[in-house]
């Protein structure tokens, strides 16, 4: 395309908005009306490899414009959160699994570029635009259990998500940009699909160097050592980023134990020159061909730790705070949308069908919070003694409410002055009265 086609400022632009928590509000609203729109217009009846959205509502409370989409569940987290897991345990990623999910999102980003065999010619998917995610990082790739139909040896699946970043392009079609926040950004000079590419590449190398990214160079601090934006620099700095990011010593090899093999298809994917670099269907296409014997070669299970199951603990407030919209929704009677595009009367299977998992996701939270209490009583070895403990301060604190009634019945209600008492919790107090002094 070329230039950035954004929307001309005038005072009634949105882009004229000054107050930081007005903007604020402004951006995630814009961002989750793009998510809702990239799944209903483009990615539609899904793909495995992409997260896909399941239903979405909009509506107001008390003033307040609300958007609330529900997304398909992926229960083992993130790719980030399974590379801090194997840190903390100083365990390496298999370079089986690797192979593996460099296939499996490069499936995922090929159908969303427009490119996959197996989509474009099919009619709900046949268009001349390309989805480009912008924002591919290891906190927005989500990992799901394989289906329980799968056979023993199977990796869990990885899912692209988080579409709030994403723009549509022609196919093969650039754009101008500016360089943002992401976690390692190419030297390309004009935004097109291959920016995706590479931020898929840089992911396998995260996974490979376990936590870091190919920016040695490529970071610049401020005194107080906060990272400093493209936007923040002056020419001699921008300078220096540019000629740091163009630099193949930007790379720091991989870990000894891997194969040269990865070491170089992850440079391949990753190549300096925008044009030089693959698209997602070739690197797709390659993966595929070499995988078939991989798998046969490279499995090896994921350690027994990894136990990454939702560690998300929901308040009672948040909880509280969830039901009370969906409520006003309800009697709203908003639009529930699903992701072909159908938008339908919220039925009441559907409602029911969201209390419920709302429900067991309070049972399980609970279950969840009292089962590693009862596990650190029994490791601390603590358990007798906080019981012996509790009656004891129990008893006394009883001991303490009788010698105080005793006390204001003799003296006609009232408390003698000055005299000291053992202090008692301030919900036990209440059983006695309050204005004793």
């Amino acid at each position: 395309m070329g230039s950035d086609h954004s929307p001309a400022l005038t005072r009634t632009s949105e882009a004229s908005i000054k107050e930081e928590e007005e903007m604020r509000k402004r951006s995630l609203y814009a961002k989750r009306a793009r998510e809702i729109k990239t799944s209903l217009e483009y990615i539609k009846t899904g793909h495995l490899n992409v997260c896909n959205l399941e239903g979405w509502a909009e509506f107001d409370i008390l003033g307040s414009h609300y958007i609330m989409t529900i997304m398909e569940l992926c229960d083992l987290g993130t790719l980030n959160d399974m590379v801090c897991v194997l840190m903390a345990y100083n365990e390496f990623i298999p370079e089986g699994f690797m192979w593996h999910a460099c296939e499996q999102l490069f499936d995922g980003l090929a159908f969303l570029h427009g490119e996959h065999p197996d989509y474009r010619d099919r009619p709900e998917f046949r268009g001349d635009k390309s989805t480009i995610l912008r924002d591919i990082k290891a906190d927005n790739i989500f990992i799901q259990s394989p289906p329980a139909t799968s056979p023993p040896d199977t990796y869990p699946t990885l899912k692209l998500a988080d579409f709030g970043e994403a723009i549509h392009l022609p196919k093969g079609g650039t754009r101008s940009f500016y360089y943002g926040n992401s976690s390692c950004e190419p030297p390309d000079k004009k935004l097109s699909a291959k920016f995706d590419v590479w931020s898929v590449g840089a992911q396998i190398y995260y996974m490979a160097k376990r936590g870091e990214y190919p920016n040695v160079g490529c970071v610049l601090r401020s005194k107080k050592g906060k990272k400093l934006l493209w936007g923040d620099l002056g020419p001699k700095e921008r300078a220096m980023l540019t000629e740091a990011r163009n630099s193949p010593n930007r790379f720091e090899p991989i870990d000894d134990h891997l194969t040269a093999e990865l070491q170089n298809h992850i440079r391949w994917v990753m190549t300096l020159d925008r044009h030089q670099r693959p698209t997602a269907v070739e690197v797709l296409r390659k993966v595929q061909v070499m995988n078939e014997e991989r798998k046969k070669l490279m499995y090896r299970k994921l350690p027994d730790f990894l136990d990454m199951n939702i560690a998300r603990q929901f308040k009672t407030l948040e909880l509280v705070n969830l039901e009370w919209r969906m409520n006003q929704a309800e009697k709203e009677g908003f639009l529930f949308e699903y992701g072909g595009g159908l938008p339908v009367k919220r039925r009441e299977e559907d409602r029911d069908k969201l209390w419920k998992a709302l429900a067991d996701e309070k049972v399980l939270a609970q279950a969840k919070i009292d089962k590693r209490k009862l596990e650190l009583d029994k490791y601390m070895d603590v358990e007798e003694h906080a019981n012996l403990d509790r009656g004891r301060r129990s008893v006394m604190a009883a001991e303490e409410i009788d010698k105080i009634n005793k006390e204001r019945k003799d003296n006609g209600g009232w408390l003698l002055s000055g005299k000291k008492r053992r202090k008692v919790n301030l919900r036990k107090r209440r059983v006695y009265g309050a204005g004793e002094e």
